[in-house]
């Protein structure tokens, strides 16, 4: 079974979870004597994730030269033989129809925050990889439902459901021993963590508001652009000096933020899975998030599941946390949850799921 990945991904993201994703599905895949090979841009190696993979120059065909914005929509040129896999990391497919075409289907974000063209391209290139497909990925079985409530006629019979995982960086650790100087301040702070970006979705907003209302936490904000000093002047006047925020961290910094911290408060309206959660559960951190999309999935009975996208209920949710037996057992349960999940898990059931869709395929051409 020849295997053949499109790196695709890393040329549209220097980080990110996709990036994670395919990261962690080709280190393992190095690994093991399948016969693969892979399609990228030059571009692709100033991934954070891509520069720590070792691929060998002989298993990497160059992906066409063109404009990255041009070329992340177009099939890709290698010719491949029949019965190859062709596994795209976002989206794309191969031409020959006696290719076997994977996609991976991640979340439905731009169909649900999107307007416009942005949204229209993004959604005809989606419906057509969909199409095309001889078999989808589905990070979720919230992803799922999305996908066919979306494209409705696509065979159900040709998707899986193959939860993501959380890095093995996240853990328990010995606090205050293990704890970073850059982070000592936070020690004796109650810490409120936030985790991603700052899209509209992601109600930052309404984070800034609950801590407000908690007059002793310190909100500590990882990831996203930079404030700007409008925004920066506003969150000054609602915390008065209790925020910090942190651009980027690698997984051992960021795992000894959930270390410290009092919880992870992660009140997104959509996720396609919602890695931070499952981090912060595999790191003994408890989890407040909205009850929602692919998280309840995600935390099962070990998160505190808010009903109401509410600064009221958040603030009420996160108050649950002082009592030190719940909070006992919310950490407990977080941990068993976490270990339903890994990336071993997710890598096999990927090639169990290729050879799945080969054998199919093998009986359909002469």
């Amino acid at each position: 079974m020849k295997i053949y990945l499109d790196n695709i991904i890393f040329s549209l993201q220097t980080a990110g979870g996709i990036s994670v994703y395919w990261h962690e599905m080709i280190k393992r895949l190095l690994t093991t004597s399948q016969n693969v090979s892979f399609i990228e841009q030059e571009t692709a190696k100033l991934n954070i994730f891509r520069k720590q993979l070792h691929i060998p120059s002989e298993l990497v065909h160059p992906d066409r030269s063109w404009p990255r914005p041009l070329v992340r929509y177009l099939a890709p040129s290698a010719i491949l033989s029949p019965l190859t896999i062709f596994h795209s990391s976002y989206y794309r497919t191969h031409a020959d129809p006696r290719v076997i075409n994977i996609i991976t289907a991640y979340d439905f974000i731009y169909e649900r925050y999107r307007s416009g063209l942005p949204r229209l391209v993004h959604h005809t290139q989606k419906e057509r990889a969909v199409r095309h497909a001889d078999g989808i990925i589905c990070i979720s079985d919230s992803t799922k439902r999305d996908l066919l409530h979306h494209f409705p006629h696509t065979p159900e019979s040709k998707i899986k459901t193959i939860h993501l995982s959380a890095a093995a960086e996240y853990k328990r650790i010995n606090v205050p021993g293990d704890i970073a100087p850059e982070f000592s301040e936070l020690l004796d702070r109650k810490v409120i963590l936030y985790v991603g970006d700052r899209s509209g979705y992601k109600n930052f907003v309404i984070a800034l508001e609950t801590v407000h209302h908690c007059k002793d936490a310190t909100l500590v904000a990882v990831g996203g652009r930079s404030f700007a000093n409008d925004e920066l002047t506003h969150i000054n006047k609602l915390l008065n000096g209790r925020f910090q925020h942190y651009a980027t961290l690698d997984n051992t910094k960021l795992n000894q933020l959930y270390n410290l911290a009092f919880c992870l408060l992660y009140p997104s309206s959509y996720e396609g899975f919602g890695i931070p959660a499952l981090e912060a559960m595999q790191a003994g951190c408890p989890v407040v998030a909205a009850n929602c999309s692919s998280l309840p999935e995600v935390c099962g009975s070990a998160g505190i599941m808010v009903a109401e996208i509410s600064v009221e209920c958040f603030v009420e949710n996160i108050g649950r946390l002082t009592n030190p037996l719940f909070r006992e057992d919310i950490v407990h349960r977080g941990l068993q949850q976490a270990e339903r999940f890994s990336w071993d898990h997710t890598f096999d059931e990927t090639m169990e799921f290729y050879r799945h869709i080969h054998a199919n395929k093998c009986s359909l051409v002469p």
